[in-house]
C-alpha cells in the first residue's frame, strides 16, 4: 500500500500516517501531563497546556473512528462528513445561544462588544465554543 494513501486498507495493513499521528498525539499527552506542574508558575506552560488539551483527545477519537469504519472511504471524505455532523451543529447551537447572552449582558449593563467580537472569531475560526460550552 502506498504510504501516502488515505484509503482504508482492505486487510490488516497499517496506515503509516495514522501511526505517525498517534505517536505525535501520545507524545503530546505526555508533554501535557509534564506541563501540569508548571501551570501556576508559567504563562507559556499554561498556554501550551491549553493548546495540547484542546485537541489531543479528539485526535484519537477521529483516528480511531476512521480506521474502525467498515466503509472504504478516503480520509478527506470522512473528515468532511464529521465536520458537517460535529462542528457545524456546535457552531449553530453557539450562535443560537448568542442572543441570550446578549440580552442578559444588555439587561445587566455588562455588554462589551470586544468580548463578543473575540468570541465570534474564536467560534468561527477556531471552532472553540464561546457561547454554549455544553455543545463541545
Amino acid at each position: 500500500m502506498n504510504s501516502g494513501s488515505t484509503d482504508v486498507p482492505t486487510g490488516g495493513e497499517r496506515i503509516e500516517w495514522i501511526d505517525t499521528a498517534k505517536t505525535i498525539g501520545i507524545s503530546l499527552v505526555y508533554m501535557g501531563h509534564c506541563l501540569q506542574q508548571f501551570l501556576l508558575a508559567s504563562v507559556a506552560a499554561h498556554e501550551a497546556f491549553k493548546l495540547i488539551y484542546s485537541f489531543h483527545m479528539p485526535l484519537f477519537f477521529v483516528l480511531s473512528g476512521f480506521v474502525s469504519s467498515n466503509r472504504q472511504a478516503r480520509f478527506k471524505d470522512y473528515a468532511a462528513r464529521k465536520l458537517l455532523t460535529r462542528i457545524a451543529p456546535m457552531i449553530l447551537f453557539n450562535l443560537l445561544a448568542l442572543p441570550c447572552y446578549l440580552v442578559s449582558d444588555l439587561a445587566h449593563g455588562t455588554f462589551w462588544a470586544g468580548g463578543y467580537a473575540r468570541g465570534l472569531v474564536n467560534l468561527l475560526l477556531k471552532a472553540s465554543p464561546q457561547f454554549n460550552e455544553v455543545t463541545w
